[in-house]
């Protein structure tokens, strides 16, 4: 098992670092700002401030889950490690890593995909993970910046399932804890390519959009124009996993007309972080299923 010491030590680490990480999440943010926002500008889907709504609130999201869900990533990967160096023989990963590069990262992106395929579908299908993902589905109006506004144990918890698969095929050599570059690698791809897909532009790409998750792909998942069209689009990369397991809906020219859920959400950023929460100490009587995106209503005070 991993020490405690080894974990307090990757915490001392990175509270040491938390001022350079929130000088690059500034750098991040400007560098996806500079270059979606004129996107957004050129090809608008649908006309909106660039300061809208939630703005702000999205930001804090931003800064809080690029700085705070990796104290609890670190715990976690390193039992998941652990679990696979107990379970898999070091011959394993070095026949995997004798693979040709390119194979691997491609197998990496898409044993990946296929685990958060599986955890985002569970978050609309259970109702206690539905009550944290609805933080990600609220706003009514979608832009680049909805990619990072997600409850913090959503995002461990995605994570978590997005690298096991490709530790449990030896992408990943966890025999010899070299796992760091290849997450890091996997978690830039898919936070530049999140935010891409929920951009506000209307740009279409042909055939590519069977092969890889463009923002028309996307942005149907936000959709809630009626229960038919809800609970789509589950992949972050491939849509073929979608289609695989019947939950693709992608017209060929038409975009959503109405985004967000149809219930009650509090606002404030840290009602919002607690909401999820309450769940487990004040549960409804008959909790309405999420695969209608109806939650219970209102708590009285």
């Amino acid at each position: 098992m991993p020490s405690e010491q080894l974990i307090i030590n990757q915490w001392l680490h990175l509270l040491a670092g938390l001022n350079h990480k929130a000088l690059s999440l500034c750098a991040w943010l400007l560098i996806a700002f500079c270059s979606i926002a004129p996107l957004e500008k050129l090809f608008t889907l649908r006309r909106q401030r660039i300061f809208r709504k939630d703005f702000i609130p999205d930001l804090w999201y931003f800064f809080f889950n690029g700085l705070f869900p990796a104290f609890l990533l670190v715990v976690i990967n390193d039992l998941v490690i652990f679990g696979f160096q107990a379970i898999l023989p070091a011959q394993w990963f070095t026949w995997v890593q004798s693979t040709p590069l390119g194979f691997r990262i491609a197998a990496i992106l898409l044993a990946s995909d296929l685990g958060f395929y599986w955890a985002h579908r569970w978050m609309h299908e259970n109702p206690f993970l539905w009550r944290f993902h609805c933080i990600h589905h609220c706003p009514t109006q979608v832009d680049w910046l909805v990619a990072t506004r997600a409850h913090p144990l959503e995002i461990v918890y995605l994570r978590t399932f997005s690298f096991i698969p490709m530790f449990a095929l030896g992408l990943v050599d966890v025999s010899a804890g070299k796992s760091e570059t290849y997450t890091l690698l996997l978690v830039v791809i898919n936070t530049f390519w999140g935010i891409f897909i929920h951009a506000n532009v209307n740009l279409r790409f042909g055939w590519l959009e069977g092969v890889i998750a463009t923002p028309h792909f996307h942005h149907w998942h936000h959709a809630n124009d009626n229960p038919t069209v809800i609970n789509k689009n589950y992949a972050a990369l491939f849509p073929i996993y979608d289609r695989l397991f019947g939950t693709l809906y992608q017209p060929k020219k038409i975009y959503p007309t109405k985004y967000g859920i149809s219930t009650y959400f509090p606002d404030g950023f840290l009602s919002q972080l607690i909401y999820p929460l309450v769940w487990l100490f004040h549960r409804p009587k008959s909790p309405s299923s999420p695969a209608s995106r109806q939650e219970p209503e209102q708590f009285e005070e």
